[in-house]
């Protein structure tokens, strides 16, 4: 376990699937994560390390890579991406994530800091959340169809969206007192937890709103406060509690006073993380993305997938993880974020070359630190059945450039893999 300063916090760096020693972890904590089956003893001294993500105790921060990664500060930010941009992805309608805290010994409900972020940013993205003065010389239109007159359309894509072409109103901003700044203390919550939690997606709609309100006329200051490590709560919370507001605004400032009464709590665990198994459903997913999985590929080509007979079923329908179709190039593949390079991959090598009629590369992805074909006899060759007709690729595949290109939305990854597929198969690629 590695000691790592980042962001003015000082976080515990641990990688899933390894190996640590037991007596590392404070007693409190490792308590903790045995009854949570976060780590589990494998021998008398050391535990393996089985979750991706971020467990914060009342002791210490960790944070966990996915398997195979360094353990630096670029890595912790492409680890927390990930976590923001699949932390919706549900399995038989449950999340995959675990996302909660808890104070021991107590029956009150502690709700999550990403909870409160998603809550508050709700609120921030509607426009309900604004009060409006409505010039009285322009019609108030609230729908996507103007009634009367043509009135001028609120010019962004995303006010476009939700309000509809016809409104006409300006913002009206309550100006800060001695007895109200809980829209500075609001914005500055939303921004710090954003840095924490909020994906690709839900910064740019915030900055989106955040550019409207302030081009319609509205303040809002960064309250140095609320951005501080170490933010003074009681004083937070009181000024919270002076600002007088509206049935409109009400659930806002209630949920203001709730996160900072659990901020306040000193003997907090919180839980933003997956475990190993389910993190394995995250790598397969990343993988279908940066590999351009095709719908229409894979539906086409399902149809004639089957089990040969002498595995034992007749009609058992195969299903890879990754049916590729970039650049005019089809393969086959799975991905395997458990598998070590020497696992037997005998369904990849018979079935789904047999399913698929010997037809397209079939390729087998294991997480590593770098991209490159697996050739552990320095062959030059893939893997071959005996009667060389069933051929398999093993490809390692680099986890930094995986993420990177889903979080980018580049395709550094499957180009890589392209100019592998071709120097290596036999097959029309």
């Amino acid at each position: 376990m590695k000691d790592l300063v980042f962001n003015d916090k000082t976080y515990k760096i641990l990688v899933d699937n390894t190996r640590e020693k037991g007596d590392v972890f404070l007693e409190q904590d490792l308590d903790f994560l045995l009854e949570s089956d976060y780590i589990k003893f494998i021998n008398r001294t050391e535990v393996l390390i089985r979750f991706v993500g971020e467990i914060i105790t009342p002791n210490n921060h960790y944070i966990s890579l996915p398997k195979n990664f360094e353990e630096t500060e670029e890595n912790i930010i492409l680890t927390k991406k990930v976590l923001n941009k699949f932390k919706n992805l549900k399995k038989d309608n449950k999340l995959l994530i675990d996302n909660y805290s808890f104070v021991p010994n107590t029956k009150s409900e502690i709700k999550s800091d990403v909870f409160y972020f998603n809550k508050l940013k709700e609120f921030f993205l509607d426009y309900v959340t604004y009060e409006f003065v409505f010039p009285k010389e322009k019609q108030r239109i609230h729908s996507s169809t103007p009634i009367r007159a043509q009135v001028d359309p609120v010019k962004s894509d995303f006010n476009l969206g939700r309000y509809g072409h016809g409104i006409t109103y300006k913002v009206k901003d309550i100006k800060n007192s001695k007895n109200w700044n809980l829209d500075d203390i609001y914005y500055s919550t939303i921004k710090k937890l954003a840095k924490e939690y909020a994906s690709e997606k839900d910064k740019k709609q915030i900055k989106e709103v955040y550019d409207f309100l302030i081009e319609e006329g509205y303040v809002l200051d960064e309250d140095q406060r609320v951005l501080n490590n170490n933010p003074p709560v009681d004083e937070i919370i009181r000024d919270i509690k002076k600002s007088d507001v509206g049935d409109v605004h009400f659930p806002i400032k209630n949920a203001l006073l709730k996160y900072y009464e659990n901020v306040g709590l000193t003997n907090k665990y919180t839980v933003f993380a997956y475990k190993t198994k389910f993190f394995n459903l995250i790598w397969e997913r990343i993988c279908q993305i940066v590999l351009h999985d095709d719908e229409k590929f894979r539906k086409k080509t399902k149809k004639q997938m089957y089990l040969p007979v002498f595995f034992g079923k007749e009609k058992s329908e195969l299903n890879p993880d990754i049916f590729s179709n970039y650049d005019g190039k089809k393969f086959i593949g799975d991905s395997k974020y458990y598998a070590k390079f020497d696992s037997n991959f005998d369904k990849e090598l018979y079935q789904y070359n047999q399913g698929t009629e010997y037809k397209y590369p079939v390729v087998v992805f294991i997480p590593t630190t770098e991209t490159y074909f697996y050739d552990p006899n320095n062959t030059g060759i893939p893997s071959y059945s005996s009667d060389y007709q069933c051929e398999l690729i093993v490809i390692g595949l680099s986890l930094k450039d995986v993420i990177e290109d889903v979080i980018n939305g580049t395709n550094v990854c499957i180009e890589k893999v392209q100019k592998i597929i071709k120097k290596k198969t036999d097959r029309e690629f």
